[in-house]
């Protein structure tokens, strides 16, 4: 709730309009803000890790603004392995020797 974060000495803090100014890590975050409920959502990237810096505005009916920034950072976690290329069939006559597969192009990992 951004009305928890900003104040007016004029008017009542559910009366200002919240804008984001500015996101340093578009590739990190969408940031929204939502001026009915006057809260702020973050929606994190997939597969994304690292810091942005976040500006909120807010904005009285003066047309007077003030800028509050805070540091968001998400850690990398360790994602399981996919699957590149499915392990194609393998058929083997009875008594052969040992057939060997070759897995190195058939697995990734981040």
């Amino acid at each position: 709730d951004l009305t928890s974060v900003f104040s007016d000495d004029e008017q009542a803090a559910s009366e200002l309009t919240f804008s984001v100014e500015s996101n340093s890590n578009t590739g990190l975050a969408d940031v929204s803000v939502n001026n009915t409920s006057d809260e702020l959502t973050l929606s994190l990237i997939a597969d994304s890790s690292g810091s942005a810096i976040i500006t909120i505005r807010a904005t009285d009916s003066g047309g007077l603004t003030v800028d509050n920034s805070f540091n968001v950072t998400v850690n990398p976690v360790n994602d399981a392995p996919t699957i590149s290329t499915p392990i194609a069939d393998v058929t083997v006559d009875e008594n052969a020797p040992n057939t060997l597969i070759d897995l190195s192009t058939n697995f990734s990992d981040v």
